[in-house]
């Protein structure tokens, strides 16, 4: 079996992100398709929550979709290696810093969709206080 083989079942292999909850895996799928558009100049269009169909030059390259916390690939194009290196790239330098601000934003109770949307951010103090106060109670128990 050849790659090209090997790339026409790429649908049955995928990359488990390690994202627990659904808004953290929605989160990751939107960051991901603005980062191919913004940094790598592709064309997405969203088929759903956590799923999106990329372009480059109104040919129809892959669909990237996450499932269950694994991200996924299903071919549309004969050759989506570009995209596919893309995304590896985007998980190998931004994975840890994506889930980081999802965390930040989910515990100091602001809204992925305003992050997205560039709105101020709320809250902020919220986190660095709670956190004081952990460190302070936990001092009295010395």
């Amino acid at each position: 079996m050849d790659l090209i083989d090997k790339m026409s079942d790429l649908e049955n292999f995928g990359i488990d992100l390690k994202i627990e909850d659904y808004e953290g895996q929605e989160f990751y799928c939107e960051t991901l398709r603005r980062w191919l558009e913004e940094e790598k100049g592709y064309h997405t269009y969203n088929s759903g929550d956590m799923e999106f169909l990329v372009e480059k030059e109104a040919v129809s390259l892959l669909t990237i979709f996450i499932s269950e916390g694994i991200l996924r690939f299903r071919t549309e194009e004969d050759n989506p290696y570009d995209v596919i290196l893309d995304v590896l790239d985007f998980i190998a330098k931004h994975h840890k810093q994506t889930i980081n601000v999802y965390n930040y934003l989910n515990k100091s109770g602001n809204s992925t969709r305003d992050w997205f949307d560039g709105k101020p951010l709320i809250n902020t103090a919220k986190v660095e206080e709670d956190s004081e106060e952990s460190e302070e109670e936990s001092s009295e128990w010395l």
